[in-house]
C-alpha cells in the first residue's frame, strides 16, 4: 500500500511535513505534499502532480487508486482559502485516471462552501464518465513558496524511488525550510538499508550529495512556464495523416484483458490499430515501439487510459475517426458504452 497526502499547510499541531514518510520498514510509501507560505491554486498544485506524485506513482504500479477527496482548498472556501478551480479538479482526476488501468474510487469527505463543492464535484465526475477535459490557461507558473515545498518533498523521497533521479541527490539541508519538527531526520541519500537500495537502487550518481535540487526543480517549471506551450496539459492533434492506417475491422470483445504478446506484461498495454497486436508501452518493456518501428504501424491506443498516440507524429490523437476503438476499449474495459460527451 502506498499513500499521497497534500495538506494545506505544514506548519499546523497535526500535519507533519516531508519527512513524514512512513514507518521504519516502509520508509517512502508515504508522500506528505503539504504546502507552505502563499495560497496555492491549479499551478501549485498541478505541478506537484506532474513533478512529485505522478512519477511516484507510477513508478509504484497501483492495482487501484483510492482517493479521499476533500475539497477545502477549492476556490472560496472559507476555511481553506486556496484558489483550486473545478477545472483544476479536473485534470487531477484525469491524471489519475492513468493509474491502476483507470480502476479508481473517489470519495468525497470534506469542503465549507456548497457552489464550491458542487462545482468542484460536478467537474470530478464528469471526468469519470468520460467527458472532454475543459481547458486550462496556456501559462500556469507556480508561486515560489510551492517550488520551495515541491523541492523539500523531492528531497526527502529521492532515496526510494528511481523517478525522481533527474533532479539528483540531496543533503538535509533542502528539508530544514519545510519542517524543523523534532522527528526530523536527514534522508538515507548516501547510507541507504539494504530495503531502499533494493527498491530504488543508488540515486547518488556523479553529481554528489549536496547539489541544489532547486535550482533542477526551479529550472524545469520556469522554462514548462515561459514557454509557448501550455504548461500542465497534454493537447492532443485533433488530426493525423496516418489515421488512413486504422484497420476497418472491430477490436475483439475482450481487447481489454490482453496482455503483451511479447513479455506477456499486464502493465500499460497498448493495441496496434492497424493489425490489432498488443504490446507493452515504452516505460514499461517497449515492445509497441519496437513493433511500430519494425512494422511502419503508426497509432496504438492505450488499454489504460484509452488514448490514442501516433508514433510517427510523436504526439496523442484526438478525432471522430478514433471513436470506434475508444468504445470498444471502454465497452471491454468497463460492460458499458463511455457517455456521448467522449463520442467527439
Amino acid at each position: 500500500m502506498f499513500t499521497m497526502a497534500t495538506p494545506l499547510r505544514s506548519n499546523s499541531t497535526t500535519t507533519k511535513g516531508p519527512t513524514h514518510m512512513g514507518g521504519v520498514s516502509a520508509k517512502g510509501y508515504n508522500v506528505n505534499m503539504a504546502w507552505s507560505g502563499k495560497m496555492m491554486g491549479d499551478p501549485e498544485y498541478l505541478a506537484a502532480f506532474h513533478h512529485l506524485l505522478l512519477p511516484i506513482a507510477s513508478e509504484f504500479n497501483p492495482e487501484l487508486v483510492l482517493v479521499s477527496c476533500g475539497l477545502d482548498a477549492a476556490k472560496d472556501d472559507p476555511l481553506g482559502r486556496y484558489h483550486v478551480s473545478p477545472v483544476g479538479y479536473a485534470h487531477m482526476t484525469h491524471l489519475l485516471r492513468g493509474l491502476a488501468g483507470g480502476k479508481m474510487v473517489v470519495a468525497h469527505e470534506g469542503g465549507y462552501n456548497l457552489k464550491s463543492i458542487s462545482e468542484s464535484m460536478a467537474a470530478i465526475v464528469s471526468v469519470l464518465l468520460g467527458d472532454p477535459l475543459p481547458c486550462l490557461p496556456d501559462k500556469m507558473v507556480p508561486n515560489d513558496d510551492a517550488v520551495d515545498c515541491i523541492r523539500a518533498v523531492v528531497s526527502a523521497q529521492i532515496p526510494y524511488w528511481k523517478s525522481l533521479r533527474i533532479f539528483g541527490s540531496v543533503g538535509a539541508k533542502e528539508m530544514q525550510y519545510f519542517d524543523n519538527s523534532p522527528d526530523f531526520e536527514e534522508p538515507e541519500s548516501h547510507d541507504q538499508t539494504q530495503e531502499s537500495r533494493d527498491r530504488s537502487g543508488d540515486v547518488g550518481g556523479a553529481s554528489g550529495g549536496n547539489e541544489d535540487i532547486g535550482d533542477s526543480l526551479l529550472s524545469n517549471l520556469r522554462e514548462m512556464a515561459i514557454g509557448e506551450t501550455m504548461m500542465f496539459a497534454v493537447t492532443p492533434k485533433s488530426d493525423c495523416e496516418h489515421l488512413t492506417t486504422l484497420s476497418p475491422k472491430p477490436l475483439p470483445p475482450d481487447i481489454a484483458s490482453h496482455r503483451c504478446e511479447e513479455c506477456n506484461e499486464e502493465r500499460e498495454p497498448w493495441v496496434c490499430l492497424q493489425c490489432h497486436h498488443v504490446y507493452c508501452g515504452r516505460y514499461v518493456n517497449g515492445h509497441m515501439l519496437g513493433h511500430s518501428g519494425g512494422s511502419a504501424h503508426p497509432l496504438a491506443i492505450s488499454l489504460a487510459d484509452i488514448s490514442v498516440w501516433c508514433f510517427l507524429c510523436d504526439s496523442y490523437i484526438h478525432h471522430p475517426s478514433l471513436t470506434p476503438a475508444k468504445s470498444s476499449v471502454h465497452l471491454s474495459k468497463f460492460g458499458e458504452h463511455p457517455s456521448s460527451g467522449q463520442q467527439h
